[in-house]
């Protein structure tokens, strides 16, 4: 077969053509030269398909078309020149010109006159200019500006020099399926950048789809095209025999509405029939059924999603279809293209995520497996178990009221009118456990004592490692410290200061024994009421060594020097030889004022003042580190949110979501843990004002967070936020979500094991886990809870945030996991984690593996329940006032495992009765 070819470009031409489609030269069409080479592949390599240009692709000067309003050559002021009349359509006449300024070709598309009149279509023309405009992608139609010449304005565009997919499907019937696959995901890539931007197409058919010279697909012809915000349904607009059933209704419209239109489109893709009946469904199944040969059944499932009456029904996005087509990763495709995939690319990918028996099944038996046992062995590390807790929270704050009584501070208001005292207004209680780097005596014992059993003696030392403290307030006591360390404002033995004349604040041993005593004197003891016989009652001294469960008769008195509660009018202090189980010196400090004891504090050779000094010296050295390091991070988190927000790269409704999740959560643990009284007054208005803006405040910076990380994320580890991108959707019952789930918990289990390993085996053991927030019982325990999940979350985004920033600036993945293993372990240091230097380094790589490799999701779990078992010290000996909030904390550990399991595996039909198979 002989094709005649262009005397100026040498390329193909179709006959009696005046003018050349490709560079607009005059030819003669009675003497075209031939060639029999071979056209080129238009519909993908390996296919002879011939590229007869067609009344969209190429200039004609009679016929159907003929010039149009411009004839070849017509100049258009100064900047193009007239090639040819391309088409003509309902939206303009379409034209190819030359771009005289930047020496390329381009399509001028041109409304008619009567149309320019209509200002509704005008206005339609216009907001196509501005619906492009912001739509870049590989597979659509690029446009550059617009213009207008002689008072007809035109829109410029990108020349696509090749053929509709109508034409070519005219010629050759259908295409094979591995082309035909390679042109769906090019079409489905298009639509769905298009309604990343809120764009809807509203006129998709094979017409509107041009293939270029190098297989490439390109969606055309915007004319139609809306911003979603903007179709409220009531007109009837496009290709009647591409419309969705709701929009040939004039009902609203929706993404859901071009994939209906996109699965027309695929099925005559793949077989080269066009639906046109009314009953569209059915003639799909009609073909599936009687044509299986032209229709792979998988594709034929997809096409009868995409043609679903119900647009609830149809896949979600243009995305989502490509992800169903046989042997599609679009996900690869987006990266290998340079791109940033979208939120919806992203939950598509990573296939359906299910766990084969072979693996689900051990995986969860070694969950269990490691829990249990760390839960055995984690007793030998627990603080509890060396040092008694016979009493829970409530009886001991019981017993310090009674302590308090026989100090008399009385209790109730029967007392106080007994006394002539003034009741207390407020009262709490809680527990104290040192932090790590202000530990005075983890520090003095590590110079005085290496040996295995130095721990066995914590029982006797005084002041005793863990605390509980009570205090009372003859007025309301409102903590003063916003977002107090916690979910709200709760009263801590801290927060609020002790400054309120009357206020009474004692601490114990977990045994109820005296170990810390202080009341507020008022400023001016002559303004104290008092009666005479409460001044010249003399002080009983062996009342507060009786308390403290020491014996008086074995110390000896030495000066007073520590002078806390001042005006007091009687002090003293002893020394004796009781601050550990190997007799160390220890200092009592006590004094009396009208009869009551109002202060009472014990120091070992650990609490000096210049150990405690320097304690506190060290502590807001790395605070100030630590605060400096956090604004930075928060700092440039903002720098990049704002950055993706202008850029049109965030994902905004991940963002919404997340963001009114994690407020949802701090604001039920705030609630709960904050001090709100069961009244209506002013104070607790404002509690609850400080627990709303602090939740308020906590969805904001996770809205900055997220903003900022999530799409340089998803450009360069998009698989990190695969099962996110899914769960933030709500398939809370995803395959690939519970895999993430069982993963998670898994490596949370394996990580403390391995730390359960360093404080047990090593040779010098390490300071014993107090595992405190299950000690305030059941109802803590219910509290705090819903914060794991936010804890958690931020954690894994500071962790992925550093991540990213890293890679961004090594641009390698192994150097930028590196680089955070090195950063993460030196913060450890800083903050004075007494864990050994390869415990640290493994379990932060875990982390970061688990990150890189499973994502976020996994990510979140792992942290979230390590910082559980870290808390809440899951053991099988745990002490009996521990049992129900240890059995509770225990289920939440066992329960993502489980239904992670559960969701994950393989829905396989059971034979042999048994469901695991």
């Amino acid at each position: 077969m002989s094709i005649p070819t262009c005397p100026s470009c040498a390329k193909p031409l179709a006959q009696q053509t005046p003018f050349c489609p490709h560079c607009g030269a005059i030819v003669d069409a009675g003497a075209l030269p031939t060639t029999t080479s071979p056209p080129p592949d238009l519909a993908g390599r390996g296919e002879q398909v011939a590229p007869a240009p067609t009344r969209a692709s190429r200039p004609q000067s009679s016929g159907a078309f003929g010039h149009g309003r411009f004839s070849p050559g017509t100049p258009l002021g100064d900047r193009y020149r007239i090639v040819g009349l391309l088409g003509r359509g309902g939206m303009g006449e379409v034209y190819r010109a030359d771009d005289l300024h930047l020496g390329q070709p381009v399509a001028l598309k041109f409304l008619p006159a009567d149309v320019e009149r209509d200002p509704l279509r005008l206005e339609r023309f216009v907001a196509e200019v501005r619906t492009a405009r912001q739509t870049s992608h590989p597979n659509l139609c690029r446009v550059y500006d617009l213009g207008e010449y002689d008072g007809r304005r035109f829109l410029s565009m990108e020349y696509i020099d090749g053929e509709d997919l109508r034409s070519l499907l005219r010629r050759i019937g259908r295409l094979p399926e591995d082309k035909g696959l390679q042109i769906a995901r090019q079409l489905c890539a298009g639509l769905a950048a298009m309604h990343d931007r809120g764009v809807l197409h509203r006129d998709l058919k094979p017409a509107n789809v041009m293939i270029d010279g190098d297989g490439r697909v390109r969606l055309t012809d915007f004319g139609l095209a809306a911003a979603s915000a903007d179709v409220n349904g009531g007109e009837v607009a496009g290709t009647p025999a591409y419309m969705a059933p709701e929009q040939l209704s004039g009902g609203a419209l929706t993404p859901q509405s071009d994939v209906y239109a996109l699965g027309l489109v695929l099925f005559e893709l793949f077989t080269g029939d066009r639906v046109h009946k009314g009953d569209r469904l059915a003639d799909v199944r009609q073909v599936s059924k009687t044509s299986g040969a032209l229709l792979d059944p998988a594709i034929g499932r997809v096409i009868e999603r995409c043609l679903d009456p119900d647009p609830k029904k149809r896949p979600a996005s243009a995305i989502a279809v490509a992800a169903a087509l046989p042997g599609g990763d679009p996900l690869a495709a987006a990266l290998a293209a340079g791109e940033t995939p979208s939120p919806q690319l992203v939950a598509a990918a990573g296939g359906e995520g299910t766990l084969p028996s072979k693996i689900g099944v051990p995986l969860l038996i070694a969950f269990l497996i490691l829990a249990v046992t760390g839960a055995a062995f984690k007793g030998r590390a627990m603080y509890t178990e060396i040092v008694p807790f016979p009493f829970s929270a409530e009886v001991l704050s019981t017993k310090a009221r009674e302590m308090l009584g026989r100090f008399g501070y009385p209790a109730s208001v029967a007392a106080a009118s007994a006394g002539k005292l003034e009741t207390p207004a407020d009262s709490g209680y809680g527990f104290r456990t040192p932090n790590t780097a202000d530990d005075t005596y983890t520090n003095w014992l590590n110079t005085h004592d290496t040996s295995r059993a130095r721990w066995q003696g914590l029982a006797s030392v005084r002041p005793p490692q863990a605390q509980f403290w009570y205090r009372t307030s003859p007025k309301r006591m409102i903590p003063g410290v916003f977002m107090n360390g916690v979910a709200g404002a709760e009263l801590l033995s801290w927060d609020p200061p002790l400054t309120e004349p009357g206020m009474v604040w004692v601490s114990t041993d977990l045994s109820g024994r005296l170990n810390y005593l202080e009341v507020v004197l008022p400023v001016r003891i002559q303004e104290e009421p008092a009666s005479t016989s409460s001044v010249s009652i003399p002080p009983d001294w062996s009342l507060l060594f009786k308390e403290a469960g020491l014996d008086l008769a074995a110390f000896h008195s030495v000066p007073s020097v520590y002078r806390k509660a001042g005006g007091a009018d009687a002090r003293a202090a002893w020394v004796g030889p009781f601050a550990d189980a190997n007799g160390t010196e220890l200092r009592v400090e006590a004094a009396f004022h009208r009869g009551r004891p109002v202060y009472f504090e014990q120091f070992g050779p650990w609490n000096e003042p210049a150990n405690v000094a320097n304690a506190a010296s060290t502590s807001r050295a790395q605070g100030v580190v630590f605060a400096t390091m956090v604004a930075g991070v928060l700092g440039f988190a903002a720098f990049l949110a704002v950055r993706n927000v202008r850029s049109g790269r965030a994902d905004s409704k991940g963002a919404m979501r997340l963001a009114l999740v994690l407020a949802i959560v701090t604001f039920t643990s705030g609630i709960l843990l904050s001090h709100v009284k069961l009244v209506s007054d002013l104070d607790n208005i404002y509690l609850i004002f400080v627990v709303v803006s602090g939740a308020a405040g906590n969805g904001l910076l996770a809205w900055t967070m997220y903003v900022a990380l999530e799409p340089y994320a998803r450009r360069r580890w998009p698989q990190m936020l695969v099962s996110w991108s899914r769960l933030l959707e709500g398939r809370w019952r995803d395959p690939l979500i519970g895999r993430d789930l069982l993963a998670g918990s898994l490596v949370a289990v394996a990580t403390q094991s391995l730390n359960i390993l360093a404080f047990v085996l090593w040779a010098t053991p390490r300071p014993p886990l107090f595992g405190s927030d299950s000690w305030m019982g059941l109802s803590r325990v219910l509290a705090e809870l819903p914060s794991l999940l936010s804890q958690g979350a931020w954690v894994a985004f500071g962790l992925m945030l550093l991540l990213v920033g890293i890679r961004i600036v090594v641009r390698r993945e192994w150097l930028a996991i590196i680089g955070v293993v090195a950063v993460v372990f030196a913060i450890s240091v800083l903050q004075g984690f007494n864990l050994l230097v390869a415990v640290g380094a493994l379990t932060t790589i875990a982390y970061v593996l688990v990150a890189t490799r499973l994502g976020l999701v996994a990510l979140i779990v792992a942290l979230a329940l390590s910082r559980l078992l870290f808390g809440y010290g899951i053991s099988l000996t745990t002490p009996a006032p521990l049992v129900g909030p240890t059995v509770l904390a225990f289920i939440v550990l066992v329960a993502p495992a489980l239904f992670g399991f559960w969701t994950s595996r393989e829905r396989r039909v059971a034979s042999g009765g048994g469901w695991l198979e």
